[in-house]
């Protein structure tokens, strides 16, 4: 493999496979699914339970001890199917693929509800799609737009 960043592999590489597997509808591999349901809506994510609890403490935990009671999967019964895919997207690329600022905002406030990720990358990514014009508050575990 190619060195890049000083590293013994090349991580856009790596992020394109994982993508590709994400987004290959004939992966007989995924092994978990996420269900979103709005109203009428019922959309189905297909994912691979290794990408998650590798990615995910919170999903980690939940895959892990599966016949615990008390470990139950997050309710993001409030976020739009766009919000959830972009964290699967997320969970899969450290990247967002969407533009919109209340998706991301969305995303982050999932982010800092659940822990859904074991890093800060997501709110650097919030940042990134929201063009900088955020402002984060301990307080309120809450993203919101900088009055200008």
């Amino acid at each position: 493999m190619a060195i890049k960043n000083n590293t013994f592999f090349d991580v856009d590489n790596l992020r394109q496979s994982f993508l590709r597997l994400l987004q290959d509808p004939n992966d007989s591999t995924k092994n978990f699914s996420i269900t979103v349901e709005k109203k009428s809506l019922k959309k189905t994510i297909r994912v691979h339970r290794c990408v998650l609890a590798a990615r995910s403490q919170l999903y980690r935990g939940m895959l892990i001890n599966v016949n615990d009671p008390s470990n139950t999967a997050p309710d993001l019964s409030g976020r739009s199917f766009d919000a959830v895919f972009q964290l699967v997207h997320f969970l899969y690329s450290d990247t967002l693929s969407t533009k919109s600022k209340s998706v991301a905002k969305e995303l982050f406030d999932a982010h800092m509800y659940y822990g859904l990720t074991s890093d800060t990358a997501v709110l650097n990514e919030s940042y990134r799609v929201c063009g900088k014009k955020l402002i984060y508050s301990t307080k309120n575990l809450e993203l919101r737009e900088k009055d200008d």
